[in-house]
């Protein structure tokens, strides 16, 4: 990707040497209106690419024969932008009304405007083009590079479902077999995408239900069922006429059954169907996993189905149930050596109930298997629910679970079902539920236990559950348990931990405070919240300086939002609290570097700003450090290391480094150069490049220099500004001064001036000629 955008620079210079390319890959950056007046052809492409269709017509109207189809990068014309939008057919057509060929014209990618024209346009429209092409065009054979057909491209147009019996019409019915690189045929692609069940019913018809055009497969091994079951327009139900019973069954090369992709994807009132049918028709249907020993719950718990997922458990328990009932119960033996295992365990709660049961009884009384089911990543069909689903559905599963010691199945990352519940944004109610649950059968010190237990990343639920804030609603708790249930407010429980628990850190070397200050709630209230809790977690010990794996502190690391962020440094005990965070002592960066690459320090538009007086992140930086704005940003980072003030990154080589472009502009108008040098040599555009960014920065450069611009033309009006001073300072960015710091191998090299290298070209020439003359008179 950085090499095709530096050869974009090297285009752009040489556009002189060519007029049949443009070379606009994005007209925001590097074009204006100015800058295609003075080429109509240009200005064609520049429109069509922002479908501003009104204005291509303008252009085609005024010149005419006398315009030229420029092609892009992609080596797209105005033709393809206008058959690759809905609003573009009167462009599309007035174009190839005057340059016929554009219609097969291929991009990069083999795709041309008329596959894209079946796509997004009607069908009368897409036939009125194909009869103005004045060669032979073969559909069969105008193929993108998948292989697709403009059939293919029809079978997924949404806006007019029957400009597929178009193709069809042109093409004649053989066109159902075509097939694209990957063995999908027309009738595949349409069976998946088609909005109008009516047109795919008609074509199925006319197919015939025991044709061998419904059985061919792909690639992958999916039939006509797969790519059906795939449809989110319920195409599946127009199946069952053409197969037998064993057709939800199925499967492809990926083990996945047609049941598994139509619960997934058909609607609700068509799943629920389908699950009764499945349920009627065969035994442990919801048994039957894929490649990745996913089942068709996991599925629709990964795809957040909540109401789908709920009648699915419901059959497959029932199902469950009737099974067991019709085993044959056990014999004596049998059932004795269970009761010798049971009597002779621990009495600890949970154990005996962990052995299986043999028994028709004892199989009432246990978890859903279906529930705590695995796929080849230990996760259960309970632990995407809790990730996926709603507070609702996942707690309705949650209660069907007796065994407290099923909570605590870990999947192949170490993550139990808290673990999972406390990454989510209502983390606070499925916890205090899960809590609950708990508290029936475990004590308070092996709740602490479970908030400690730690996942493969060494993150313990306490790390993922630090910012949860509120107090437990136990008022529905039983009255046994009230004693228990009012100490379990999160700060008890961290009061409760030992210290040397509460001072772990995770595999990142973040610590409590470091995943505090990076929550993403942003409730009302919820900078006193944090203040509090991280006053909390100084107190019990946690280390306030400490840093992460990336040498940052807490305050340096944090992720909480601006607003939230601005309100909690703007607090009274702030500046106390976090006066030793300011400069990371391990980097020597100053708060202000580390934020010119996340935050916006001073937006333009200060409404946005939830502070009293419209104030910015900038001034509350200035307010907590004590330190004027102007001084703040021109600091640099200077190691104690490095006694050269001269150099060391500036927030705008941060701010390059992030690609944040409001920051860039805003840095450049108020001084900051993109030459300023690191210790390591290395300026604001290196930082840029490395970090893939250097477009985010050219932006903003051309962005600064209208805005100069713009500031010029004001000062030439008005014989001068009130801005004298910062005016003189202010300098246009040439972008040959950037290239000049665009050579990998040697960074920041500066180009020689031209008359600097006339000079020594000469002197070079000149050494040649002396040598060469010299040469035969020393034989």
């Amino acid at each position: 990707m950085t090499t095709q955008k530096y050869s974009q620079f090297h285009a752009m210079a040489a556009t002189s040497k060519s007029d049949d390319k443009c070379w606009i890959k994005d007209p925001k950056s590097f074009w204006d209106d100015k800058g295609i007046d003075w080429n109509p052809s240009k200005r064609l492409l520049f429109r069509a690419k922002q479908y501003d269709f009104k204005r291509v017509l303008e252009t085609l109207n005024e010149f005419g024969s006398n315009l030229k189809l420029l092609l892009d990068d992609n080596l797209r014309t105005a033709a393809h932008y206008a058959a690759m939008h809905r609003d573009g057919e009167g462009a599309l057509a007035a174009i190839v009304e005057s340059y016929p060929l554009c219609l097969t014209s291929p991009d990069v990618d083999k795709i041309t405007p008329l596959h894209l024209s079946a796509r997004y346009h009607s069908a009368k429209s897409w036939e009125s083009l194909f009869d103005r092409t004045k060669s032979a065009v073969s559909l069969s054979r105008l193929r993108d590079s998948n292989g697709d057909t403009c059939a293919h491209w029809a079978a997924r147009n949404s806006k007019d479902s029957s400009i597929v019996l178009t193709v069809k019409k042109k093409a004649s019915s053989v066109c159902w077999k075509w097939r694209n690189n990957r063995g999908e045929t027309v009738l595949h692609h349409l069976m998946q995408y088609c909005p109008d069940t009516n047109t795919v019913a008609e074509i199925l018809k006319e197919i015939g239900p025991r044709s061998d055009l419904l059985l061919e497969t792909d690639i992958d091994g999916n039939t006509t069922a797969h790519f059906a079951a795939r449809s989110k327009f319920d195409c599946v139900n127009n199946v069952n006429w053409f197969n037998d019973n064993s057709w939800l069954i199925s499967r492809n090369d990926k083990q996945e059954t047609v049941l598994q992709l139509a619960l997934k994807n058909s609607s609700k009132e068509t799943a629920k169907i389908f699950i009764k049918q499945a349920s009627s028709l065969y035994i442990r249907w919801y048994k039957l996993k894929d490649d990745q020993g996913n089942t068709c719950l996991h599925a629709l718990a990964r795809a957040g189905r909540d109401d789908v997922l709920l009648e699915a458990v419901k059959h497959a328990i029932q199902q469950s149930e009737q099974s067991a009932n019709r085993e044959p119960v056990q014999t004596s033996g049998q059932t004795r050596r269970w009761r010798l295992n049971q009597t002779g365990s621990s009495s600890t709660p949970g154990t005996a109930s962990a052995q299986p049961s043999k028994t028709p009884q004892a199989s009432e009384n246990a978890d859903p298997s279906c529930l705590l089911s695995e796929n080849k990543r230990k996760s259960t069909v309970l632990h995407y629910a809790v990730e996926n689903c709603s507070f609702e559905t996942a707690k309705e599963l949650l209660s069907k679970i007796k065994n407290f010691q099923n909570f605590l199945q870990a999947d192949k990352s170490g993550n139990t079902v808290f673990h999972i519940a406390a990454k989510r944004k209502d983390k606070a109610e499925i916890l205090n539920f899960l809590i609950k649950q708990l508290l029936k059968v475990r004590k308070v010190d092996q709740v602490l236990n479970i908030f400690s237990a730690r996942n493969n990343k060494n993150q313990s639920v306490l790390h993922l559950a630090i910012d949860t804030m509120d107090t437990a609603d136990f008022s529905d708790a039983e009255a046994q348990d009230a004693p228990y249930l009012e100490k379990l407010s999160m700060n008890q429980l961290i009061e409760k931990m030992r210290k040397e628990v509460l001072q772990r850190t995770d595999r990142a070397g973040n610590t409590l405070l470091h995943s505090l200050m990076q929550s993403q709630f942003t409730y009302d209230g919820f900078e006193q919240d944090i203040l509090d809790r991280f006053k909390l977690l100084v107190d019990q010990g946690v280390k306030v300086t400490a840093h992460n794996n990336l040498n940052l502190n807490c305050l340096h690391a944090t992720k909480l939002d601006a607003s939230v962020l601005c309100k909690l440094l703007s607090k009274e005990k702030a500046a106390t609290l976090f006066k030793d965070l300011l400069v990371n002592s391990k980097t020597h960066a100053h708060l202000i570097h580390t934020f010119s690459g996340q935050y916006d320090l001073s937006p333009e538009d200060k409404e946005i700003s939830s502070l009293p007086d419209g104030q910015t992140m900038l001034d509350v930086i200035e307010k907590i450090s004590n330190t004027r704005k102007d001084v703040l940003i021109k600091q640099r980072v200077n190691p104690q290391s490095c006694d050269n003030a001269e150099h060391g990154e500036t927030c705008l080589h941060f701010a390059c480094a992030y690609g944040h472009q409001e920051n860039i502009f805003f840095l450049l108008w108020n001084g900051l150069s993109l030459w300023s040098e690191s210790h390591s040599g290395r300026t604001c555009v290196d930082y840029a490049f490395e970090n893939g960014n250097f477009d985010d920065l050219v932006e903003a450069a051309w962005c600064y220099n209208k805005a100069y611009d713009e500031e010029q033309e004001r000062n030439s009006v008005t014989n001068g500004s009130d801005d004298t001073k910062s005016q003189n300072t202010r300098k246009a960015i040439k972008m040959t001064d950037i290239w000049r710091l665009l050579d990998p191998p040697q960074r920041a090299l500066q180009l020689p001036y031209r008359q600097a290298a006339r000079m020594t070209l000469v002197s070079i020439t000149n050494d040649y000629g002396t040598t060469k003359l010299a040469a035969p008179s020393s034989n």
